[in-house]
């Protein structure tokens, strides 16, 4: 009883915060209200489970064994300019072993088989909610949500992270690349995998798929630079 009715607000709080949101609403319009009511579910869910593991964080001997978070994510270069979101969603797949799932012999051919399920082009790059149908659409449990990086506090955020990764899921940034010290001040909408969260340091590791070799790679970022970038105006974090 107390499991149900706390479900009962936290999902009142969501359909609140996904009320206005814009991705959520494009998503409604193209899917029906059925997509918009398992979104609601799967994050009432995913935070329940969340608030439970960050319980069980807090109680472990000195954080040693829940502490270090960690899903095998392999690096993907975009295959142009603005594939950041197939290649990170390829990138996703990779790390969940279902990228013989995707069609195509090649991982370029892969890319463009999910940019063109996702409706990915040069002026709009890929939405988030398009990438999340997609995504999902190989996933047979644990399927991701998105929410709107300034709606969370970061001890949300952070347990989102968290809960993510301890059910190997990878996490996708829907980032601005300004808020990463390694882009050296570059500005730009940008989609990145995280596959690790060090929270005895509040850091991530980034795999980062940019078309430009001067930010492709693996990068090791305080999380307080992760928070910053999706908590810019319309950014996302997408997560189980």
């Amino acid at each position: 009883m107390i499991l149900k009715t706390k479900k009962n607000v936290l999902r009142k709080e969501i359909t609140e915060m996904y009320k206005n949101d814009e991705q959520f609403n494009m998503m409604v319009s193209e899917y029906g209200q059925k997509a918009g009511n398992e979104l609601i579910e799967r994050l009432v869910n995913s935070r329940i489970e969340s608030e439970e593991l960050s319980y069980n964080r807090s109680i472990s001997a000195y954080g040693q064994y829940y502490s270090i978070y960690y899903c095998s994510v392999p690096l993907k270069q975009q295959i142009n300019s603005y594939y950041c979101g197939p290649a990170t969603a390829l990138q996703t797949l990779y790390g969940l072993g279902l990228q013989g799932s995707v069609s195509g012999t090649t991982d370029a051919q892969k890319q463009t088989t999910l940019a063109t399920a996702m409706g990915t082009n040069s002026q709009d790059g890929t939405y988030v909610y398009k990438l999340t149908q997609v995504l999902n659409s190989y996933i047979s449990t644990k399927k991701y949500s998105y929410v709107l990086g300034s709606s969370s506090s970061y001890t949300t955020f952070e347990n989102d992270i968290i809960h993510s990764l301890f059910n190997d899921r990878p996490v996708i940034l829907h980032a601005r690349t300004e808020y990463l010290s390694y882009y050296g001040g570059h500005k730009s909408g940008h989609y990145i995998s995280l596959d690790a969260w060090d929270a005895r340091y509040d850091s991530a590791e980034l795999k980062d798929c940019n078309y430009d070799n001067k930010y492709f790679g693996t990068h090791s970022v305080p999380g307080n630079e992760v928070k910053a970038a999706v908590s810019d105006v319309n950014r996302y974090y997408i997560f189980y």
